[in-house]
């Protein structure tokens, strides 16, 4: 009987490879957990005006450990299955199945909505340098529906870890048109969100370009399942 297939994991934005530890350990196939580019890691250096999805796509599958594998199953949360679906779409080849967990799919974003949602982020999300400001365990509740302290502390600490490369990527992905991605994309396709996920309000939106994908819904309150309900998550997407 052949091995499954390996698994490729990206992370949230302002996330981390390790973010998938608990998921990691309790899936039955190998794992790779990349850090996308300027997350991860403190020495990063000055991030461009704009990390693209085609960007990070390019990273994650230039990666040895990755380059090596001729398919794999992708699993992509946030930012992380924004590059998923670019993946998916232009190197479809290489994709056995794709999993978006809590993931907002849009069309491109108008250059003045984008200016704009720019100028409302500054001082609330972030510093005039573009560094992401400390959010408490409230405003991550309030966001996300994320009760755990254990998980808002991780995500305090990969958003600092990432610092001015958050912004760039949050460009790359509203500069994308994931609708058109999302179409393009071969793969069977899964959808997971919590029970209370924020994310939901766009699965009508993915369904309508992918009508035959599976949604799961994990038994988490809020989003990001993987760290909360890593178990289930994990058993799902051993059987997919």
């Amino acid at each position: 009987m052949p091995e499954p297939a390996p698994f490729v994991l990206l992370h949230m934005l302002g996330g981390w490879g390790r973010e998938w530890n608990e998921l990691a350990n309790a899936l039955q196939a190998q794992v790779f957990a990349p850090d996308l580019l300027g997350h991860g890691s403190r020495d990063a250096g000055p991030p461009p005006p704009i990390v693209s999805l085609e960007e990070n796509a390019a990273h994650v599958l230039a990666l040895p450990e990755i380059a090596r594998l001729d398919r794999f199953r992708l699993v992509g949360t946030s930012l992380g299955g924004a590059v998923a679906t670019c993946i998916a779409a232009h190197w479809t080849g290489r994709v056995e199945s794709l999993t978006l967990i809590s993931t907002a799919f849009t069309s491109a974003t108008p250059t003045d909505r984008l200016a704009e949602a720019e100028t409302a982020s500054r001082g609330r999300d972030y510093d005039d340098e573009d560094r992401p400001l400390p959010r408490s365990l409230a405003d991550v509740q309030k966001s996300f529906g994320i009760t755990s302290a254990a998980a808002h502390d991780d995500i305090e600490r990969s958003r600092t870890a990432a610092g001015r490369w958050i912004k760039p990527s949050w460009r790359g992905v509203a500069q994308a048109d994931l609708l058109d991605m999302l179409a393009q994309v071969q793969a069977p396709v899964m959808l997971i969100y919590g029970e209370n996920d924020t994310y939901r309000r766009f699965e009508a939106t993915a369904r309508e370009r992918l009508p035959d994908a599976r949604t799961v819904i994990a038994p988490c309150e809020g989003s990001f399942p993987h760290r909360g309900c890593a178990a289930f998550v994990a058993s799902v997407l051993d059987q997919a």
